[in-house]
């Protein structure tokens, strides 16, 4: 099942850091990313809870348009807005952008793998930031904002510590960076004016 591996890595999980909160064996989470065993539904609720998904979502399409939300994370982000589920949606990327962080900062991190998730996570920052409008941040309670603000935070961290990092190897472009970047204040922008 690809679709466990590919949501895995985009939240930031190692198999083991997934089998630790879901109480599913790193083996059996191998064996099921292999394609050499076929979960039971208990099984995949316990994956789903943990990495904040539906177990349809591990059914998806692996790969996105560029810009576009991960399909996995549209469905849980609209219910973040419409349940106003804010604090459980802030504290699973507050967790998986620590997580985020500490791959950055390590220097063993490949360009190419460093990358990948710099912009998984600038994109996730983008999609956010393109869903709610200021009319929308205006509606939110002050806790709603808060958590919300502390996401953002968090997003914009990963990401700009990523896009120093790979602009100092020579493997980023300057003009995707600045747009980035740009991006970013974009936000901050729309939402402090």
């Amino acid at each position: 099942m690809e679709r466990l591996r590919y949501i895995r890595e985009q939240t930031g999980y190692s198999q083991q850091e997934l089998a630790d909160k879901s109480g599913v064996s790193q083996h059996t989470i191998s064996e099921i990313e292999l394609g050499r065993r076929k979960p039971q539904g208990r099984t995949l609720r316990k994956l789903a809870n943990v990495l904040n998904v539906e177990v349809s979502d591990f059914y998806g399409e692996s790969e996105y348009p560029k810009g576009a939300a991960p399909p996995w994370l549209e469905p849980s982000f609209n219910d973040v807005i419409e349940e106003r589920r804010f604090s459980r949606f802030a504290d699973a990327v507050a967790d998986a952008a620590d997580r985020w962080m500490v791959k950055v900062s390590e220097s063993k991190v490949a360009d190419t793998e460093l990358s990948g998730l710099v912009f998984a996570v600038l994109d996730l920052y983008e999609f956010i930031s393109r869903r709610i409008t200021r009319t929308e941040w205006e509606a939110l309670t002050t806790d709603e904002q808060g958590e919300l603000s502390r996401v953002m935070d968090k997003l914009a961290l990963v990401g700009a510590e990523g896009l120093l990092r790979l602009k100092n190897s020579g493997y980023l472009d300057e003009q995707e960076a600045a747009r980035r970047r740009e991006m970013m204040r974009e936000w901050t922008t729309r939402i402090s004016a």
